[in-house]
């Protein structure tokens, strides 16, 4: 007998707790729909600009752990990572992101 009462409370409260839960609270704020998101468009990604770098002919492989800051320091190249990147333009896009095995053609 007690465990068929304690049985029907439980469900009892369970009932309880469910309508509870599906009507809204005063103090809760009432879930909106969202209005549409307007796409903002982007201006378009200016690409490097490459004005006519002159290569040596040499290239450099890229080795693990090089950036072209370091590899530029390596070589002693003129203008920096900058000018190797803009020598290289056409194979990279971007500078931040160079692969091992990758090769570079090297400014003159």
């Amino acid at each position: 007998m007690a465990v068929a009462l304690l049985h029907r409370r439980s469900c009892r409260r369970a009932h309880l707790f469910r309508q509870h839960r599906s009507r809204p609270h005063p103090s809760r704020p009432l879930p909106l729909p969202r209005p549409p998101v307007a796409e903002v468009a982007q201006a378009p990604v200016q690409a490097r600009h490459a004005a006519a770098i002159a290569v040596s002919g040499e290239t450099y492989t890229v080795q693990d752990g090089d950036t072209l800051s370091k590899i530029a320091d390596k070589l002693g190249i003129h203008g920096g990572w900058q000018h190797l990147a803009d020598a290289n333009a056409d194979t990279i896009s971007n500078p931040n992101l160079v692969f091992v095995g990758q090769v570079l053609q090297l400014p003159a």
